[in-house]
């Protein structure tokens, strides 16, 4: 049986429409995409607000526990810090004034490392024996990535695999959130409502009567 041979008018005749048929399709394609849902995220980092606690042994507390108790505060607390020291009706060491003077030496502590706004309390805990222990607790604000997002593949590890949910912003806005110092800044700070208007454009006229304002106290040095 003989072969059957194309005409050199006929092949390149079908490998233009071959071609076209590619074009259209791609274009087709291209389109078809405007249509379909954005795959960037609208949300921003959230602010998640928890009641934290944390418990200790008195006798083990020194300079460094107090140190993380009051840069934690500082960073995440809300509110006011609250201090309850415990002692035991039936021991003969971990008595109240016991407790007493040692919720004193806590509050200095903190007091020491900037945190005001604190509320001390002793606490009778049956049977919990010699060892003094403490509880702190406060409400707690932190700043989180997005709700519904999730990190870009391969942020984690060495293995990127397509994922074709992923939304564009996601991992920056995560990243983001996890450098913000003071996460309850980012739900704003309110105005106080008592004003003077006359009190705030005094503060105005000396500068507009041409006499300089006097520097800035801390303009040339940097601080927390």
């Amino acid at each position: 049986m003989n072969a059957v041979r194309l005409t050199p008018q006929y092949s390149h005749r079908h490998l233009k429409i071959s071609l076209l048929s590619m074009v259209c399709g791609l274009t087709l394609s291209a389109c078809a995409q405007i249509d379909m849902p954005s795959h960037v995220s609208q949300q921003r980092p959230q602010l998640v607000t928890e009641n934290y606690s944390s418990n200790y042994v008195v006798a083990d507390l020194g300079p460094a526990q107090f140190d993380e108790m009051a840069a934690r505060f500082g960073r995440h607390g809300s509110g006011t810090l609250e201090v309850i020291v415990g002692y035991d009706p039936h021991s003969k060491k971990n008595t109240a004034m016991k407790a007493t003077d040692q919720l004193h030496r806590v509050l200095g502590e903190l007091s020491q490392r900037g945190v005001r706004n604190v509320k001390g309390s002793i606490l009778a805990l049956d049977n919990s024996g010699d060892q003094s222990e403490m509880m702190i607790g406060y409400k707690s604000v932190n700043a989180e990535g997005p709700a519904d997002c999730e990190m870009m593949p391969g942020y984690d590890n060495s293995q990127a695999q397509t994922d074709y949910d992923y939304k564009l912003g996601c991992t920056v806005n995560t990243l983001i959130a996890r450098q913000v110092a003071h996460p309850e800044d980012l739900g704003g700070r309110a105005v106080p409502v008592e004003a003077d208007g006359r009190r705030t454009g005094a503060m105005v006229e000396p500068y507009r009567s041409g006499q300089p304002n006097s520097a800035l106290s801390g303009a040339y040095s940097a601080s927390d």
